[in-house]
């Protein structure tokens, strides 16, 4: 998938988090963090970053990429929702200036950060979480398996 194509995506889930929580957050730099923050976290639970395992641009170069899905630990995904938050509150402030519809603002920075960090090469670094289906299950045997008294 192209990241142009990939940024629009992005920016519609960007604005879809944006609906539904400015139902409950008014002022517009706590909602704009809490969308970024609340779209990584969630990105992570509803298996959307196992998709960027599989589909996305910057994963294409992995071996038996249908095979793999992304993997974190709590405290890693909290401190990247928490860096996405600022960097949402950040890059949302710069475009806040050009328009002050909010549903707007959270599109375009959902889409501009997802081409910002295309060009710097995060997401790169991010295709390294992405492991194996067949290794975590070798890990979860051995981890999870009876042991003989």
């Amino acid at each position: 998938m192209h990241y142009v194509l990939e940024a629009g995506l992005v920016g519609l889930y960007s604005a879809i988090v944006y609906k539904i929580v400015s139902f409950v957050i008014f002022d517009w730099i706590p909602l704009l963090f809490f969308v970024g923050f609340s779209k990584h976290a969630l990105g992570y639970e509803l298996s959307i970053h196992t998709l960027y395992c599989q589909y996305g641009s910057a994963c294409s170069h992995l071996a038996n990429k249908y095979d793999r899905y992304a993997s974190s630990n709590l405290r890693t995904l909290i401190i990247e929702s928490l860096q996405e938050g600022a960097a949402f509150v950040l890059l949302g402030y710069c475009v806040r200036m050009f328009s002050k519809d909010l549903l707007i603002v959270a599109f375009l920075t959902g889409a501009f950060l997802h081409i910002i960090a295309e060009l710097i090469g995060l997401h790169q670094q991010f295709c390294h979480q992405c492991i194996r289906k067949e290794k975590t299950a070798q890990i979860n045997s051995l981890l999870f398996q009876e042991t003989a008294w």
